[in-house]
């Protein structure tokens, strides 16, 4: 009919069940040749980028943009500088080709321990190395792992050689802290936070975790020293380690942006005396509580101990930064903003003042 044709299949040709094997008959008796060549048509795909992938890039473009170098080692680990507490959700090979490589890393400290033990024996005196990898624990059933996208990162040693200008300088926790802190913020990440980490590979003292958008992602500090020493490292080593799929929700690809403000902005120092285990950041989270909308900024320029010190406590001095977008301020408000923000502050944390 002119609508198509019915087609009887004979017995001998059971290999003809589809449409397409009668189609491929009928060429096959005109004739393949007789078959103009002809291009499909295809229409263009539509691109959108993966937003972990452009995490990752994100990550090695400010990492590389700061001096760090990258480097990148074997997932599988010894157990060497890490406790039972540190394995208790590790994933153990059963047939390893190295009997002692039998560990899927869960964290990248001892990798980069490796890392910067290989470079203080060729008499580098300092630098600072990340890496992006998998770690890896065990899931809510031991036949499904977890693998976890991570940024790790670790400097030791001098981050400034003397010059005539400049002196030597070593590296410190804070230098760690604050790029890593400057990294979130790039991304548009606003809400940090921090809290005491436990982890037994680094100092008591000197460890925190990190926490982004209210829940943790990741850790800092410096390397207990013990363990740096069974890695023949004899300076100070600080690492931090900071989970990619945890932060990536937080992450505003797109930002805002205003315009510079009119009205100048209005200056004021505050020094209290804490006891040590106050944390500078609550500190500052306070004053910014109190500050009515106008506070623009906060600068910790000075930390004091000893002295006319008492044992046990510490003196900090803080700039305040006060500025409106709406009107010029006048200094008799703000420092009675100012003297009020003081006063909260030592009523919370039974500061007094220098």
């Amino acid at each position: 009919s002119k609508d198509g044709f019915s087609v009887a299949v004979p017995s001998f040709r059971a290999d003809l069940t589809r449409a397409i094997d009668l189609i491929e008959e009928v060429a096959r008796l005109h004739g393949y040749d007789k078959i103009p060549e002809t291009i499909p048509e295809c229409a263009p795909l539509e691109f959108s980028p993966d937003p972990a992938e452009r995490l990752e890039d994100r990550a090695r473009q400010y990492f590389a943009g700061i001096g760090a170098h990258e480097t990148v080692t074997f997932s599988l680990i010894s157990d060497a500088g890490l406790t039972d507490e540190d394995l208790r959700h590790a994933i153990s090979i059963v047939n390893p080709q190295h009997k002692e490589l039998r560990w899927l890393r869960p964290t990248l400290v001892t990798s980069l321990l490796t890392v910067v033990q290989k470079n203080v024996h060729a008499g580098f005196r300092g630098a600072s190395f990340y890496e992006i990898a998998n770690v890896y624990t065990q899931g809510s059933t031991p036949a499904h792992p977890v693998e976890e996208r991570t940024l790790g990162m670790m400097l030791y040693g001098e981050v400034r050689t003397e010059n005539f200008i400049d002196r030597a300088r070593s590296s410190t926790f804070f230098d760690l802290k604050g790029s890593i802190r400057a990294f979130l913020t790039s991304l548009g990440i606003t809400e940090i936070g921090y809290c005491r980490s436990g982890r037994s590979y680094f100092e008591p003292a000197v460890s925190e975790e990190i926490i982004v958008a209210g829940g943790p992602a990741g850790e800092a500090g410096k390397i207990h020293a013990g363990l740096a020493n069974r890695w023949g490292i004899e300076t100070d080593v600080f690492f931090a380690q900071l989970s990619l799929q945890k932060i990536l929700g937080a992450v505003r690809w797109i930002r805002p942006v205003s315009d510079w403000p009119r009205y100048p902005a209005v200056d004021r120092d505050l020094s209290v005396m804490v006891r040590e285990s106050v944390k500078a950041a609550e500190i500052e989270e306070e004053i910014f509580k109190h500050g009515g909308g106008l506070i623009r900024e906060i600068r910790l320029f000075d930390l004091f101990r000893e002295g006319r010190v008492p044992k046990g406590f510490k003196n900090l001095s803080y700039r305040v930064i006060y500025q409106s977008r709406d009107t010029t301020l006048v200094s008799e408000e703000i420092q009675a903003l100012h003297q009020d923000i003081a006063r909260k502050v030592a009523a919370k944390f039974e500061a007094s003042f220098q």
